[in-house]
């Protein structure tokens, strides 16, 4: 097939996969098309269309991630009322970011650190960078031997400008949820 696309611009982006959109919304001020393996794309774990008819097609992996870590060692994602609204926000962003650890095999990363480190902000962890308000708004791990699927929490980075996981082996559906990130400008996901 046609791999997978990312197109944005003109006010809004298209996610495509073999042709078929999968995602669409946001806000962009440029136009800019990013061909994600386009043509020549071979993922070595396939991604199949379910069964189940819809409007927009959801896709079932045929291999899963097997996360070495508990789920109790993930904060939770729900609301503190001790938290102020911006500390609070920002629980939620790197509790999204232990769940994409533990989903991609972090402990296995070629480099995972600061990740997971109690005293370590999450600004300061590998491949994540922060805008001036201290928001995550890139994540850059590019051939970082990720191993699994995308979690759907990575829909509350909500200012996340640049996803870069090419060059892993992440297989898998693609969150819907990724289509809540409307400051995104760059998608990369083959492998």
């Amino acid at each position: 097939g046609n791999g997978i696309c990312c197109i944005f611009g003109d006010g809004s982006y298209s996610i495509t996969y073999d042709s078929i959109e999968v995602a669409s919304g946001g806000e962009f001020g440029s136009s800019a098309t990013h061909i994600i393996g386009c043509e020549s794309w071979s993922p070595s774990v396939s991604l199949q269309p379910s069964p189940s008819p819809s409007t927009k097609p959801s896709f079932l992996p045929t291999a899963s991630a097997k996360p070495s870590l508990s789920p109790s060692q993930i904060p939770s994602l729900q609301p503190s009322s001790s938290l102020s609204p911006t500390n609070q926000r920002r629980q939620e962003e790197r509790g999204a970011l232990m769940k994409l650890f533990m989903a991609t095999g972090g402990e296995k990363w070629s480099n995972n650190e600061g990740w997971m480190e109690e005293t370590v902000p999450n600004c300061d962890w590998f491949g994540i960078t922060c805008n001036d308000d201290g928001y995550i708004n890139v994540i850059n791990l590019i051939s970082n031997n990720l191993d699994g699927t995308i979690p759907s929490e990575i829909g509350m980075l909500s200012h996340m400008e640049d996803l870069l996981f090419f060059g892993n082996n992440l297989s898998g559906p693609i969150p819907s949820e990724i289509g809540m990130l409307s400051q995104l400008e760059e998608l990369q996901l083959s492998t």
